[in-house]
């Protein structure tokens, strides 16, 4: 916000000097008028008041002047003295900073005490409006936070809009320990975010690291919210291996990678789902097109879980071109990274060069398919997107494009829309994937909270409504959860990218999940502390919350909480790709907390009246009209709650359906009764005890439990 803000104290400046010349003009007159009877009236006084801004002053009170003058300086003449000098002093330093802008920017970068970084821009965004990127960054800034942009060879045109909107301009590298020594000086400030915007991935990751040791910053301002890097890297396997790597680095650094496919992929996604698509093709078999297939792969785990988007409402997809096999073996490659999930919506490949009368016939016969041209270069006719949009008015239509910047809210003509490079960074702590887990986290949050008629307080509003603490608030847990498991000899690399370790899934016992849980409310205590919080009656104004106490003193419920933020963060990290791998020399227990896949179809049919059913351990429950009645394919019957069952269940067709999802569960080492939804199930010695991401348990004999549910990984 402070970059923003500097265009408007570019014309407030002007106008104080404009209001202290004044003010000391109209009182040096006022002082002066009767002390010059046989000269101008007017002139005179105005002649000495001018006087006053080039330090001279002139004296004629208590001179015999038919007593006219007063006999002592008034208090508006010195009042006068004062005004006029802080009305050139003003006029000094903005005439400074208008003839060497390079040396003002360079004092304000070293004075500050908060600022955002920004480097890597120069040549580097094509088609992308250098400007408008910068100024998306300035616009989610924290206020206060000074926007800098460091890079060598700055375009003289982007300085100058820079400086016009208040960002400071300094040209030098940021890796070079002399030149950012220049810059910035020893000042331990805070630095709120670094914006490493390079088209070179080798350099940003060079020059992260360089900035990372070596610039100084406030650390314990860090350690209350952690210093934000987001590092471009377009590729989407160099970007993904350098995110876990970062998971081994200490705080206080939260970095992130970021991407030119990846927010475009967003970005059509969003119009597409919005659209209600049913089927997707796509041509081209470039980075854009994986990160396409990658982000609706994304899209389809979350609308399990997480989101109120069933997840028949995800579009099928169809990749048209030569290398199409090797396209989809590539995303199923990467897709292996998050476990067995399998993506409910298989990708299909179409051989060949696209055919325009041939596509053209398809979509006659799809009214709700959409195109994406991912590089228009590639068609054997380049202007096919343009003829497509004309031969189908009715579909959507995106052509990739280097020379249209984002995703523009017109359309070139009919549904066809081009849309060009974007990096996705309007939208503050919600850039990248941290902030994408941060999105997600606050949606559960707000579905398990949710209450018709309920009071929408400020911890509960749409992610994008929130402030900066509550935002930020929703990236803690999740850093504190994958950092904290470390002591537990827990790693977050893949099977894939360490074979040979000897590491396996980790399965948690209940002593690490309470551990996690205490971790996760001591990092939560110590954040809102930190922030101004106090104990006391839930309000945000006055800042207070009844659970601002040392764990020992917390009673059930409020732990149970600790704990189901924990598996919250344990599902949401799997469904992107983050599963805990124990590592080879550290035993753990086998029958511990591990995370489940759900397999099997079953028969479903909703129930008209209640109905009461006992389970294989013979507890009697009883399922509510509304409930779905389920059966198994080896006869085992039970109800389940209609809002769990459309998370949980795909259609296949008629009253088949499809079990997806996932579970978290362990093995029951004695008799322990577990209150389920439907009413108390008793687990004996060797059940399983299941848990869903909403939080309701419920209990499994082992023998049904192997053949509804597979280990993921």
């Amino acid at each position: 916000m402070e970059a923003l803000s500097r265009s408007q104290a570019r014309k407030s400046h002007a106008w104080l000097v404009t209001t202290l010349g004044g003010a000391a003009v109209a009182l040096g007159i006022a002082a002066y008028w009767r002390c010059y009877p046989g000269m101008s009236p007017f002139w005179a006084p105005l002649a000495e008041t001018l006087r006053l801004f080039s330090g001279g002053l002139d004296q004629p009170f208590g001179r015999d002047l038919a007593g006219s003058c007063p006999a002592r300086p008034p208090t508006a003449l010195q009042l006068a003295r004062v005004l006029g000098w802080l009305a050139v002093s003003a006029g000094v330093v903005g005439l400074v900073r208008s003839v060497f802008p390079r040396y003002a920017d360079r004092v304000r970068a070293r004075m500050a005490g908060r600022i955002t970084l920004v480097t890597g821009v120069s040549g580097s965004l094509t088609g992308m409006d250098a400007f408008g990127v910068l100024t998306d960054i300035a616009t989610e800034a924290p206020e206060g936070s000074l926007v800098v942009l460091i890079d060598s060879g700055i375009d003289e045109a982007l300085a100058f809009r820079c400086r016009k909107a208040g960002i400071v301009v300094v040209d030098g590298d940021p890796a070079d320990p002399q030149e950012r020594s220049a810059a910035f000086g020893r000042k331990r400030r805070i630095i709120d975010a670094v914006y490493f915007l390079s088209d070179d991935a080798g350099r940003n990751i060079a020059q992260y690291r360089s900035v990372r040791k070596g610039l100084a910053y406030d650390a314990e301002a860090a350690v209350r919210v952690p210093v934000r890097a987001y590092v471009r890297i377009d590729d989407l396997w160099r970007g993904d291996a350098f995110r876990r790597e970062q998971l081994h680095a200490a705080q206080p650094w939260m970095a992130d990678a970021i991407s030119v496919p990846g927010a475009m992929a967003q970005s059509m996604a969003d119009s597409i789902l919005d659209a209600g698509c049913s089927t997707v093709w796509v041509f081209g078999s470039n980075r854009l097109v994986q990160a396409l297939l990658s982000e609706f792969a994304v899209r389809d785990r979350e609308a399990a879980i997480f989101t109120e988007r069933p997840g028949d409402t995800i579009p099928c997809l169809r990749v048209w071109d030569p290398q199409a096999r090797d396209v989809i073996e590539d995303f199923e490659l990467f897709q292996a990274r998050f476990g067995r999930w399998t993506f409910r919506h298989p990708v299909e490949p179409v051989a060949g060069q696209p055919d325009l009368q041939r596509l053209a016939r398809k979509l006659a016969a799809e009214p709700n398919a959409c195109v994406v041209v991912a590089d228009p270069a590639e068609l054997p006719v380049s202007d096919l997107p343009q003829r497509l949009a004309a031969k189908c008015p009715h579909h959507l239509i995106f052509r990739a494009s280097e020379s249209e910047p984002g995703n523009p809210a017109e359309p070139l003509f009919g549904r066809l829309f081009a849309v060009g490079p974007t990096l996705g960074l309007d939208v503050g702590v919600g850039s990248g994937l941290w902030g994408r887990m941060a999105r997600l986290k606050h949606e559960a949050y707000r579905l398990q909270h949710a209450t018709a008629g309920a009071e929408l307080t400020e911890s509960r509003k749409p992610f994008d409504e929130l402030s900066a603490f509550y935002q930020a608030n929703n990236v803690r847990p999740i850093l504190t959860l994958m950092r904290a498991m470390a002591p537990l000899g827990i790693d977050w690399s893949p099977a894939d990218l360490a074979p040979g370790n000897g590491s396996r899934p980790a399965c948690l016992s209940q002593d690490e999940i309470q551990r996690l849980a205490r971790l996760e409310h001591e990092s939560w205590m110590e954040y809102l502390l930190a922030h101004g919080w106090t104990r006391g009656g839930r309000s945000d104004r006055p800042k207070r919350h009844p659970n601002l106490v040392p764990w020992e003193q917390l009673d059930g419920p409020d732990r149970e909480k600790d704990v189901s933020s924990v598996f919250d963060t344990l599902e949401l990290l799997a469904l992107l790709g983050f599963r805990p791998y124990r590592l080879k020399h550290v035993a753990q227990d086998e029958g511990g907390w591990a995370r489940y896949l759900r397999v099997g179809e079953v028969t479903a049919t909703p129930l008209t009246e209640p109905r009461e059913w006992s389970t294989e351990n013979g507890d009697q429950l009883r399922g509510d009209a509304g409930d779905w009645w389920v059966e198994s394919a080896d006869r085992h019957q039970w109800t389940v709650k209609a809002e769990q069952f459309t998370r949980t269940y795909q259609h296949v067709e008629a009253d088949r359906w499809q079990r997806v999802g996932s579970i978290f569960a362990h093995v029951s080492n004695d008799s322990e009764a577990i209150m389920t939804l439907e009413g108390l199930a008793v687990a004996r010695s060797g059940d399983y005890i299941a848990r869903a991401n909403t939080g309701e348990s419920w209990v499994i004999p082992s023998q049904s439990f192997r053949q509804r549910y597979v280990p993921d990984g």
